[in-house]
């Protein structure tokens, strides 16, 4: 009787993969529960919980509406030998080490932490942990700030609880949640104050469609300091690479 039951679950669950790979803008409930006339609403909404659970699909907190999760999107990659965020993405964080003469990185958000996904460094430059390593501080790096700052108010409040209230620095969740606003309504985080007190960074957000999965910018020492006409030019710079990087992956 089990996998009787089963059985119906599976093929909803392909059939709804399959609809919301070519749906980029997304589906809300009422389009996904059409898709299945023989299931009640509440087994739908069973059926969207579990695969969120999976990461197979996401919410928009925006739109209100269901998107591909990043899970089915690199499951699909891999199945299909296709190129790895790493491959993708490889020129863009070439390009703007190059335009800054900075050590340029992207790093991924993963579920309590956030990892290096590629980089680029330049000689003299900011040394980097190598890629595929994990960083968990969200509390005062640069890019662990753009992170939380595009996290639903429920993960915000998880990853405090988790990583952000015991960091040695005290920080004040008052403070900290109006900076991550602060990041999230700018576009981007400009950095001069962490646990490197020497490093400067500049990090701006990466999306697939309207999922946020990372952070693409550049760290350098505090002693390489430029005018500050110098840094408003790399924030736009690091922000277009941003933007470049979320073109070339939602279009891949």
């Amino acid at each position: 009787m089990a996998k009787q039951e089963a059985f119906p679950v599976l093929r909803r669950s392909f059939r709804l993969l399959k609809v919301l790979g070519q749906r980029s803008k997304g589906m809300t409930f009422n389009e996904i529960s059409s898709l299945f006339t023989d299931a009640p609403a509440s087994s739908v909404s069973r059926l969207l919980k579990a695969l969120q659970d999976e990461q197979m699909i996401v919410k928009s907190d925006a739109s209100r509406v269901y998107l591909l999760g990043d899970r089915a999107t690199q499951l699909g990659r891999l199945l299909r030998g296709q190129m790895s965020y790493a491959e993708l993405l490889r020129p863009v964080v070439d390009e703007l080490a190059q335009v800054s003469g900075q050590s340029t990185v992207f790093f991924k958000m993963m579920d309590d932490h956030f990892e290096l996904v590629v980089k680029h460094e330049v000689a003299d430059g900011f040394h980097y942990i190598a890629p595929g390593f994990s960083n968990y501080n969200f509390t005062n790096h640069g890019a662990g700030l753009v992170m939380m700052a595009y996290q639903s108010p429920h993960d915000v409040q998880r990853l405090w609880k988790l990583k952000v209230q015991n960091h040695a620095s005290k920080p004040s969740k008052q403070a900290y949640l109006q900076r991550i606003q602060e990041i999230r309504e700018a576009g981007y985080c400009f950095n001069q104050v962490e646990d490197r007190n020497y490093v400067i960074r500049i990090m701006a957000p990466v999306f697939l469609n309207e999922q946020y999965i990372g952070a693409i910018g550049f760290s350098m020492f505090s002693v390489q300091e430029h005018d500050p006409d110098y840094f408003e030019q790399m924030i736009l710079e690091v922000k277009e690479k941003a933007v470049q990087a979320t073109h070339i992956i939602s279009n891949f």
